[in-house]
């Protein structure tokens, strides 16, 4: 066989094994070329995939709206804990703004997981400029599109206009015309040093970048973390049969993502906790974990302005009942009208024509008919004092009232014959009566999951009080205002108690008589009142105990409060506040003042004064959380507490104080 060795001779076997040797010598030397030539290569290589993986709106700054078509060099986002949302439309309130719960993961440059609950900054609409992009119906986003830091996409769904806004902070808020925030993308409060955008990449992920200065590599702040594809057309939309519900879906109709996933219906529990109440607007993010903390709550260790302050608060005088209140300035202005007497419930609403807030406040004046009302103390971005002025005069005994979810007031007149009226604090309509019998009023709350069967409810402070629920026959989303001025049907509470009375079975019935005597027997003097998803909780003040409403399986259950709220119940406390302080207004004897419990139940006074010796009301936050506003009463004090490490205080308020007791 040609080739075989064994009959070569000599000079062939010799010729073959030199070719042989040329032949592996020619291949050595093409690998080698090939060698030099990758290793050539290999700066151009890099130096294209840089350019590729930087954000596109480093290369076209124009405008949020163009497109970019760079899936082949796409970067892809650091996985990241999806975020879980509770829509602020699902949940009722009557003590906080309406906001989302939710949590994601913030990464460092080495994309080490450092959880975090941060909440957006406050939301202002003029910082943002309108991008209306051409996407089609309730579509925010198509895919390779950009919205910029400071503008914002509107697009109309149903009968109203939502908006999502790119803010200076780094966050994507999804919220409406009336300002009902209803999810927010929780970036960590940036510097302005960094510059966003965030984009709805080609393999469905909405990914939001920053450049430090707006120079260097981006990196990834915030993701969806939704599953990546291939071959998918995605866009960012609102579904027009959900309110408030924002999903990425493919061009087939498939949602791989969304900003709630509603959780399957949690089976009964023994002893199932209170609800947590709705959090002030913007609520606080925890610090920073370098932060130098000298906050040590319960710890009274600062006496000032007639108070006993935890360590690390600071603390001013901003209103003094018939005072004219000083405006913050260099010219030592004052208010034209005088602070009211008896300050009782009060709440904080955004200014977003300054950027900063209203602290609205009650005036429970009694004994004489007609001198109470609704007063207003306006704040500016730096928490400076600017105005004072009476919103609303001519009533009676106003006592507590509640938040609705668009951002009004609705005070309660604690008197004979009294009424619950709403309050704009703004200023632009005027005191109007919601649709309601008469009572010894005091708590306003809400729950309004179905738009189409909005409920809201009443407390009534009296032994034959029955607490009431309205429901309006006229839905009007255009004007939410005259929803509580509407023709509907006011149903009365009734309990029906099993075994031993902690528990029972709860109905609404139109029998005022038969109500009255059942509050008599059960639930006398009812006050503080919250509602939170589909439980309502309030407190009665005589025999001092908190009632949890299941306003789905109308059911109940009682608690004791003698020994202050949520007394040796942590699990409730850390429902409400996972990481926080619950705070509440509590009277406890001489020395009234703010206290608090903590994820683990511990008890502790944040403030009190020996100097006073007066009931505590009207406790509440500024937006930013950096600011508490309480009042004592009886000397009709407003003070303006703050830390001094200058973080925000974390945590909530809670609506289920008592006030002094009185039969009638």
């Amino acid at each position: 066989m040609e080739g075989d060795d064994s009959t070569m001779t000599e000079q062939d076997k010799a010729t073959t094994t030199t070719a042989r040797k040329q032949t592996n010598n020619n291949k050595a030397s093409k690998l080698l070329h090939v060698s030099l030539f990758c290793l050539l290569l290999l700066p151009l290589v890099g130096g294209l995939a840089y350019y590729f993986s930087i954000m596109p709106d480093e290369k076209e700054q124009e405008g949020a709206s163009q497109s970019h078509q760079s899936s082949s060099s796409e970067m892809s986002p650091t996985m990241i804990e999806e975020a879980v949302v509770i829509n602020g439309r699902d949940g009722g309130g009557g003590g906080g703004d309406d906001t989302v719960l939710l949590t994601s993961t913030k990464f460092n440059n080495n994309d080490d997981k450092n959880e975090s609950n941060h909440n957006p900054g406050s939301l202002v609409e003029s910082r943002a400029k309108d991008d209306d992009f051409d996407v089609g119906d309730n579509t925010f986003l198509k895919e390779d599109q950009w919205i910029q830091q400071g503008t914002r996409i509107g697009i109309k769904s149903g009968k109203m206009r939502y908006y999502l806004q790119h803010q200076s902070d780094g966050n994507l808020v999804l919220y409406d015309e009336t300002f009902f925030v209803y999810w927010h993308s929780r970036v960590i409060q940036a510097p302005s040093s960094k510059h966003y955008s965030t984009t709805l990449q080609t393999d469905g992920n909405l990914v939001t970048y920053f450049r430090r200065n707006g120079n260097g590599r981006p990196q990834v702040e915030w993701a969806s973390n939704s599953p990546s594809a291939q071959d998918n057309d995605y866009n960012l939309a609102l579904t027009p049969d959900r309110d408030g519900l924002m999903i990425v879906r493919k061009s087939n109709g498939k949602i791989i993502w969304s900003t709630v996933a509603e959780p399957a219906a949690p089976a009964p529990e023994p002893n199932p906790p209170p609800p947590a109440p709705r959090p002030e607007p913007n609520s606080p993010p925890p610090p920073p974990a370098n932060a130098r903390i000298t906050y040590v709550p319960g710890k009274l260790t600062v006496r000032e302005n007639g108070l006993l302050l935890s360590q690390g608060l600071k603390s001013r005088l901003v209103a003094e009942a018939g005072q004219k209140v000083i405006l913050d300035g260099d010219d030592n202005r004052k208010s034209k009208a005088r602070f009211h007497e008896q300050p009782d419930g009060a709440a904080v609403f955004s200014d977003p024509d300054t950027g900063g807030w209203i602290y609205v406040s009650n005036s429970e004046i009694k004994d004489q008919q007609g001198q109470g009302g609704v007063g207003a103390i306006y704040f500016d971005r730096n928490a400076r004092t600017t105005n004072y002025r009476m919103l609303e005069d001519g009533t009676t005994a106003n006592c507590s009232g509640g938040k609705t979810p668009w951002n009004t007031w609705v005070t309660c007149e604690e008197t004979e014959g009294g009424r619950a009226y709403q309050v704009d604090p703004y200023g632009k309509r005027g005191m109007q009566p919601i649709t309601m019998d008469r009572g010894w009023f005091e708590s306003f709350a809400y729950d309004i999951r179905d738009q189409n069967r909005p409920r809201f409810f009443v407390t009534e402070d009296a032994e034959k009080g029955p607490l009431r629920r309205f429901s309006p026959s006229v839905m009007n989303w255009n004007d939410p205002w005259q929803l509580l001025h509407a023709p509907g049907r006011i149903d009365y509470l009734v309990l029906e108690p099993r075994g031993n009375g902690s528990k029972g079975n709860i109905r609404w019935t139109t029998d005022k008589i038969q109500a009255r005597n059942n509050a008599q027997r059960y639930y006398p003097f009812s006050e503080g009142m919250d509602v939170y998803r589909n439980q309502l909780f309030f407190t009665t003040k005589e025999r001092k105990e908190l009632f949890i409403l299941d306003l789905d399986r109308e059911t109940f259950e009682k608690q004791s409060t003698k020994a202050g709220v949520f007394d040796g119940q942590p699990d409730q406390v850390k429902r409400i506040v996972d990481d926080g302080l619950l705070y509440f207004c509590e009277e406890g004897g001489v020395e009234n003042g703010v206290h608090a419990r903590d994820e683990n139940g511990w008890f502790m006074t944040i403030l009190e004064s020996d100097t006073f010796n007066d009931e505590t009301t009207g406790l509440a936050f500024s937006p930013n959380g950096k600011r508490m506003y309480v009042s004592f009463q009886q000397k009709g004090k407003i003070f303006d507490i703050w830390r001094e490490d200058g973080l925000p205080f974390q945590g909530q308020t809670l609506d289920v104080k008592y006030h002094e007791f009185k039969r009638r």
